[in-house]
């Protein structure tokens, strides 16, 4: 999968998940030279499995990024034809460009404002792969991944909703979503 984001649009929450992309996939990053960026999230970046890119703004005005990033989509789409495509951003012009994309077969699609949908898409394969016999909500899973820093304070909340019989389970599918969280 190819990450195209919206620096400008989302700021660094757009890069929110980041951890979960796999070493085949690409992030692309397009900023305006302004914008800022966390060292916390430089190292989450720096530490992705992905590969990553940034892109910046040579020209100033209104859309410039946005009429750059898709450009710059349209050539990849030609050099990548069976790649999965997302573009994270809250602008809805790029609704018109992913529409124009897959009514031509392209796999594209937009996440608003955040990656962390792909977090609910890797927690179902870890569920997919490892069934649980009760129901889990993994968007809230997914929040709760994203929101608590620490193994023992997403443990903490785990267990209020599911129990600890239960939260053992879920630990040990996601385990690999969690193992660089500070704590045992």
């Amino acid at each position: 999968m190819i990450v195209l984001v919206d620096f400008e649009n989302v700021d660094e929450r757009g890069l929110s998940g980041v951890e979960t992309l796999r070493e085949t996939d690409r992030i692309i990053i397009f900023h305006n030279g302004t914008n800022k960026m966390t060292f916390g999230m430089h190292k989450k970046l720096a530490s992705a499995k992905c590969a990553s890119e940034y892109i910046e703004l040579k020209r100033n005005g209104r859309n410039a990024l946005d009429f750059q990033l898709t450009t710059y989509l349209g050539y990849l789409i030609a050099q990548n034809p069976n790649e999965r495509f997302q573009i994270i951003s809250g602008d809805i012009g790029f609704d018109a460009v992913i529409d124009f994309w897959v009514e031509r077969g392209v796999k594209i699609e937009k996440k608003n404002k955040t990656l962390r949908d792909e977090m609910e898409l890797k927690l179902e394969e870890l569920f997919e792969a490892h069934p649980v016999d009760f129901e889990l909500d993994l968007k809230d899973l997914a929040d709760m991944i994203e929101r608590y820093k620490t193994k023992n304070g997403l443990n903490n909340a785990i267990m209020k909703i599911y129990g600890s019989e239960k939260t053992g389970k879920i630990n040990s599918v996601i385990r690999p979503l969690t193992k660089d969280k500070k704590g045992n």
